[in-house]
């Protein structure tokens, strides 16, 4: 999930050129509608920062609510160290730091669907 619809179009494409079947949405609520009505969604990628009231963390919750044994990762232009800093975004959550290119995404997508 991704509010710049440059990027969230930039990830979609990738992502489905690599195989795989995206489900896309540009806030949290869009998503939880998404996964109230979706069989099997295997990772949620959400950006950090997100409007209309639920950041990354709040959709994350909700999603592994739906789908306990699924994985997420995280997206962000900020760091990890600023991220820990503004609320605990500890080292054992899955981050892909932006902007990064298509090889990377790909990349981190597979190695937090293996885990």
């Amino acid at each position: 999930m991704e509010d710049d619809e440059d990027i969230r179009n930039f990830v979609t494409i990738a992502l489905e050129r690599l195989g795989y079947t995206v489900h896309v949405a540009e806030d949290g609520p869009k998503a939880v509608e998404i996964m109230k009505s979706s069989g099997q969604i295997d990772l949620l990628l959400s950006d950090v920062i997100l409007p209309n009231g639920m950041n990354g963390r709040d959709v994350a919750d909700a999603f592994l609510e739906f789908y306990p044994s699924a994985a997420v990762l995280f997206s962000s232009g900020y760091t990890r160290e600023v991220l820990n800093r503004r609320g605990g975004f500890d080292d054992s959550v899955d981050l892909l730091v932006k902007p990064y290119t298509v090889n990377d995404l790909g990349a981190r997508v597979r190695g937090v669907l293996d885990n």
